[in-house]
């Protein structure tokens, strides 16, 4: 009988600690910046949640076959850390303490260094935790195999172009057009040559900006056309050039300065309390009229919205709140829109 009860109790406290350990956590770290073609990468790999002392850590990392070639490998926490790389797209490590050591937090137990391959250009590479040459496993002092929660990823490949356009737009103003273009990345880009047409097909150019250099983030530009005849439609483009000589050609967009054109009056002017905006609704249905005003350094101060028809209309401003200065109306109707200054006293 004292030997039954023995028995249960070293079970139960066996069922108790295997109740509380901790599922390790196997992670992999990728670069935090767009990877390109011929770029080199460094991967690594992490653990956390270990046993209290740890002997033995080993499993494998796959990736997308053909897309990477490893260059290096090493691990700058584990000292005897064994690998395996026989295979172009898998890689094996096996480290063992038979004393055991204590790991606290998180480990970067494997870094490895890779050259992306132009064939996986705009694309993207897999990592996985694989079963060859063996699962992931730790082992803690007394050989038991916790298994482990595993993280798999991937990365983003993108070509190696010279610049790559989030947004581009044309659109009126007063007697202009106004272009304004935004990239979401710009690697050894020269600059920008802005093309334009009158049929859309015969293009000549406008103006050359320089690139403001490699960033990551992408930046805004913007020109103003300002040779340009009310009712006729014209064409842009952009011809994105690298600093090798090589170039792409953006989507094509159009647009034309209306004949007719809101006729805006503001008064008094200046003004002190109120001020009052009269202007003819110009287009031919009912339209959103978007009055706007900003102060000296690109403030917006009020906006306001009216819905408009045909005819004349008249909107009182309070200006009670803006202190004595110079401020900028902009009142906007679909795609035409124009500007007025405003003094308060």
């Amino acid at each position: 009988m004292n030997n039954l009860s023995s028995n249960l109790s070293i079970l139960l406290c066996l069922l108790f600690f295997c109740s509380h350990v901790k599922a390790t956590t196997f992670e992999i770290k990728l670069p935090e910046k767009p990877v390109l073609v011929d770029d080199t990468i460094t991967v690594q790999i992490s653990v956390r949640d270990l046993p209290l002392l740890t002997t033995s850590l080993q499993g494998s990392i796959s990736w997308t076959e053909n897309s990477l070639t490893l260059l290096d490998t090493k691990s700058t926490t584990l000292s005897n850390m064994v690998f395996n790389t026989n295979a172009t797209d898998t890689l094996g490590f096996t480290w063992f303490e038979g004393i055991g050591e204590p790991f606290i937090g998180t480990q970067d137990i494997v870094q490895m260094i890779f050259c992306v391959s132009p064939a996986i250009a705009s694309d993207t590479v897999r990592f996985s935790f694989g079963n060859s040459p063996t699962r992931l496993e730790v082992g803690d002092g007394s050989f038991n195999t916790i298994s482990p929660r595993t993280i798999d990823t991937f990365v983003e490949v993108t070509e190696n172009l010279p610049v790559e356009l989030s947004e581009f737009n044309a659109s009126p103003r007063d007697n202009s057009i106004y272009l304004d273009w935004t990239t979401e990345s710009e690697i050894n880009v020269d600059g920008f040559e802005m093309q334009r047409a009158v049929d859309a097909n015969n293009f000549t150019t406008l103006q050359w900006l320089d690139a403001r250099g490699n960033d990551i983030e992408g930046v805004t530009y913007a020109y103003s056309d300002e040779s340009v005849a009310i009712g006729k439609t014209y064409y842009y483009r952009l011809k994105m050039q690298d600093l090798d000589g090589s170039y792409e050609y953006s989507n094509v967009i159009s647009t034309k300065i209306n004949s007719q054109r809101p006729e805006v009056e503001v008064y008094p002017n200046p003004a002190f309390g109120e001020t009052t905006i009269a202007f003819e609704h110009f287009v031919s249905e009912s339209a959103l009229t978007v009055i706007a005003v900003y102060d000296n350094i690109g403030r917006k101060l009020q906006h306001i919205q009216h819905q408009t028809t045909t005819g004349h209309h008249k909107i009182n401003i309070d200006v009670n709140d803006l202190d004595a200065g110079i401020y900028t109306i902009i009142l906007e109707q679909g795609e035409y829109h124009t500007t007025q200054k405003l003094m308060i006293k």
